[in-house]
């Protein structure tokens, strides 16, 4: 298996030429000679746990490139272009067996690179000039002429090897970010751009009344939460600073929007720190919809309309910033939820994601930060949910009451899974179609 794997060349067996070749220099002179024997370095592939092969060296070929998007305009001249990707280095070697035993040796190599190559199990390429390739083989060809008698050509074609696919899941670098990593990624992206398109179309009036009501409706959700009454009020306190700002006469959209921002992550670490709190341990059932009550508050979002009078350029814009500000803020906040709902299965987090998929797909993503930001944090979630394998739900239905415990045994499920799927009465009786996992 391929650990640290690094895309740049690997180090050749010398940068001199000839001494890569296995020349040495000769004593007391600048002049080459080459090893007694007369042999130089070979050029050979190594399949997976087997011996390297080698084989006489002819020419070579290495490519590469980069995967561009470009995105055309509806105006003559303009267009523009963005690197998403090195592409994979392709590698074609030529070259000949050849000598007494050129056959057994032909063979060899054939076997050698029928074994099939993965990136968790890669063949090498070792080339003098270039150094040791971990390749995956695409193609191979030999060539026989009855006019060259003793010797065949060889041509063979890689791919160099890549970073296994499972370990993209598990991969900690910069080419994955944590869920609280990719949510700030959307905060600041996005006050960023509220603030840009506000720049020159800023109503005051309406930013005001845009962020009052909205702190109304942050408030209706926090009035879904459960817990006590020390948590509520620091949530809710939170909430008022965005009152005793407009109070205070700051007018500035990216003081606002933070502070939007801020009563989003309180709501967050209070129902955690109400699910985790000891002191809320006796209260577990009216605590554990927390997360569900407050997603179904905010997984709406996608339709948020803020009943604003909008006539100018001026006002329809702020009106519009503001609306999207919210969905944006709604994001941020259900993407940190989803993960910590309680009994989760296949089916309902499919259903939440797809409310959340929805809500995404009405922001507005025009600006580029913005885009990559949202992408990164579905990227993290989706993450986030997989390493769960959540399980599929399963359904029965009963025609006659059957009790609690005994169709917790039945179904080989736990009691409390059934009682989070399911309407169940006080007489711990069943009957008629039963959700189980």
């Amino acid at each position: 298996m391929i650990n640290n794997w690094d895309a740049s060349l690997p180090a050749p067996l010398s940068e001199n030429w000839r001494m890569a070749y296995g020349a040495v220099k000769g004593d007391g002179d600048n002049r080459f000679s080459y090893l007694t024997s007369d042999t130089p370095a070979q050029t050979s592939y190594q399949a997976p746990n087997k011996e390297a092969v080698p084989f006489i060296y002819e020419s070579l070929k290495v490519s590469g490139g980069a995967s561009v998007d470009t995105a055309e305009y509806p105006f003559y001249g303009l267009w523009s272009s963005m690197q998403l990707n090195e592409k994979p280095q392709a590698i074609t070697v030529s070259g000949f067996i050849r000598g007494d035993e050129y056959i057994k040796n032909r063979n060899v190599l054939v076997e050698a690179v029928r074994i099939p190559t993965t990136d968790d199990e890669p063949g090498y390429l070792t080339l003098p000039l270039w150094g040791r390739f971990p390749v995956i083989v695409i193609n191979w060809d030999i060539d026989e002429s009855a006019k060259e008698l003793g010797q065949c050509k060889v041509s063979l074609t890689f791919t160099r090897a890549g970073y296994p696919v499972q370990n993209r899941w598990e991969f900690s670098g910069s080419l994955s970010k944590t869920i609280p990593e990719a949510a700030e990624a959307v905060k600041n992206a996005a006050e960023t751009s509220f603030v840009q398109s506000l720049k020159n179309n800023l109503d005051e009036q309406t930013l005001l009344k845009s962020f009052n009501l909205m702190r109304v409706s942050v408030l209706q959700a926090v009035g879904r939460i459960q817990g006590g009454f020390q948590k509520l009020n620091e949530i809710t306190n939170a909430a008022a600073q965005i009152t005793n700002l407009i109070a205070q006469g700051i007018r500035s959209p990216k003081t606002l929007a933070l502070a939007l921002f801020g009563v989003a992550g309180k709501m967050v670490a209070s129902v955690l720190e109400i699910k985790n709190a000891s002191e809320e341990t006796a209260a577990f059932f009216r605590i554990k919809n927390n997360e569900k009550n407050l997603l179904f508050c905010l997984l709406p979002a996608d339709k948020y309309q803020l009943p604003v009078e909008a006539v100018t350029v001026k006002q329809i814009a702020t009106k519009q910033a503001a609306e999207n500000l919210y969905k944006t803020v709604a994001l941020y906040t259900a993407a940190q939820l989803l993960p910590e709902m309680p009994e989760q299965s296949y089916n309902r987090t499919a259903n939440l994601f797809a409310l959340y998929d929805r809500l995404e797909k009405s922001i507005d993503l025009n600006d580029p930060a913005v885009y990559s930001a949202v992408q990164e944090l579905r990227q993290a979630l989706s993450q986030e949910l997989a390493a769960k394998q959540l399980a599929q739900e399963l359904s029965i239905t009963l025609g006659r009451g059957m009790p609690l415990l005994a169709l917790a045994q039945y179904l080989g499920a736990e009691e409390r899974i059934l009682r989070a799927l399911n309407i169940i009465e006080d007489s711990f009786v069943i009957q008629g179609a039963i959700r189980y996992v």
